[in-house]
């Protein structure tokens, strides 16, 4: 059984990151919180999956019109071309809505994350709720940016594409954990990513293969079954979507935090107090730690058994909202 301590990296450990240990704490995190996980994604992904499958079919005409009648009026064969520029152009703009719809998933499974890392109560569907009216404009902003700028390098440059979007591969989990601005946390996540790229890209390559793999069985078995068009989209498609996109976010944040520990020192007890000292100056809360919490921290322990984290009521759910006077721009 995995502690909350036991999600921590050594500070300054040099090894390069294990897949298998990644995939290890994320599948505790993602089983221990299975109810609220599920909950959100049935909430938002459904609904997501619906709004661009009717976005799709109500793009795709206008585009096909434009480009019939570009190739009218352009004299030179560029037919080719105009279905390449027609069809990334597809792509980007269901990547907008995407954007819209799926953003609203980051701030609950980071905030989840965050309380398994630190060791808190489980956090409800409700308290994850609260989160997204506070992360998402953040969160959609610099998604929304990020893939603008991912996708219009990867068509140009393919390296120089896949190199951007590793390195802003974890603001999100710096936007909802840090409070920081877009720009502040996408430099974070550039900032953390640095040296590792090669590992993480390695990480969400074994993801999205193993995502693959279960749509391509799935698929496969309800097609040699003859199963009905509307099944294999249900069960092929929209539940491989709600289980396995949670464990993605699960596992960026998760990697988020390892490289914190490798390179900021990160152990339970400082995101504890990091954690409280956040809700302090949102709720001016006061003597939510004990004594022996602050004398440990103040100690420099490293040990998390040397600290007794004694909690109220309210601090035990912690997930409420930051109401901050005067909150600074979302930039």
């Amino acid at each position: 059984v995995m502690m909350a301590a036991d999600y921590f990296t050594a500070p300054g450990m040099n090894m390069p990151i294990s897949i298998q240990e990644m995939l290890r704490r994320t599948s505790r995190i993602y089983f221990s919180n299975i109810p609220t996980i599920l909950k959100v994604a049935v909430t938002i992904f459904v609904p997501a999956q619906i709004i661009i499958g009717i976005a799709g079919k109500k793009i795709l005409p206008w585009l096909t019109h434009i480009e019939s009648d570009l190739n009218e009026e352009i004299e030179k064969d560029y037919s080719r071309m105009i279905h390449l520029l027609s069809t990334f152009l597809y792509f980007i703009l269901l990547e907008i809505v995407g954007c819209l719809l799926y953003s609203m998933a980051e701030a609950p499974i980071a905030e989840i994350t965050k309380n398994a890392h630190a060791g808190l109560a489980k956090t409800t569907y409700s308290e994850a709720g609260h989160t997204v009216k506070e992360f998402f404009p953040k969160i959609f902003v610099a998604i929304l940016l990020m893939s603008i700028a991912s996708s219009i390098t990867l068509c140009l440059l393919i390296f120089p594409g896949i190199y951007l979007a590793l390195s802003w591969w974890i603001t999100c989990p710096v936007i909802v954990v840090e409070g920081k601005g877009i720009f502040d946390s996408m430099s974070k996540s550039w900032e953390l990513v640095s040296g590792y790229r090669c590992d993480l890209f390695k990480i969400y390559c074994a993801y999205l293969l193993s995502y693959v793999l279960v749509v391509f069985a799935i698929n496969t078995t309800l097609f040699l079954f003859l199963a009905p068009r509307l099944v294999r989209y249900i069960f092929g498609y929209c539940i491989p979507v709600i289980s396995f996109r949670p464990l993605g976010l699960v596992l960026r944040s998760v990697v988020y935090f390892d490289l914190r520990a490798r390179k900021e020192s990160l152990n339970q007890a400082k995101l504890l107090i990091e954690i409280r000292a956040k809700k302090s100056e949102g709720f001016g809360i006061e003597n939510d730690v004990n004594e022996g919490t602050e004398r440990g921290i103040a100690e420099g322990s490293s040990d998390i058994e040397m600290i007794e984290c004694t909690t109220s009521p309210g601090w035990a759910s912690q997930s409420e909202p930051l109401k901050m006077e005067g909150m600074e721009s979302i930039w």
